[in-house]
């Protein structure tokens, strides 16, 4: 995971200590890879690839990803909140999903990107 995904994780609010931590970075790198190429996201292929990656089952790969997203929206402290709100846009009402933050995050990252 680059620097300026861990850094936006954090600014988000989702402790480096998490288990999903970077299991999560990693999936918004390749999500990111994905929207740059004109792709839908395809979150099964992205957590196969980790699975196999870290030696992990599909099912904890997701399940320590969906922690860590639940983590950022319910769990985090108001400055968070309101980082998640502008990523997420003026339409984040209180849940996200998984799929929904990945397309959020990584159009937000690009935009960035292509600003610098």
């Amino acid at each position: 995971m680059s620097e300026s995904t861990m850094e936006f994780l954090l600014w988000l609010g989702i402790s480096d200590k998490m288990a999903g931590f970077e299991l999560l970075g990693e999936t918004l790198e390749q999500s990111m890879e994905y929207v740059r190429e004109g792709r839908k996201i395809n979150q099964t292929d992205i957590f196969i690839r980790l699975s196999k990656l870290h030696g992990q089952s599909y099912g904890s790969v997701d399940r320590a990803i969906r922690r860590a997203v639940d983590f950022m929206a319910y769990r985090t402290d108001e400055s968070a909140q309101q980082n998640l709100r502008e990523v997420m846009g003026n339409v984040y009402y209180g849940s996200v999903s998984v799929k929904s933050f990945l397309y959020a995050a990584a159009g937000w990252l690009l935009l960035r990107e292509d600003m610098e």
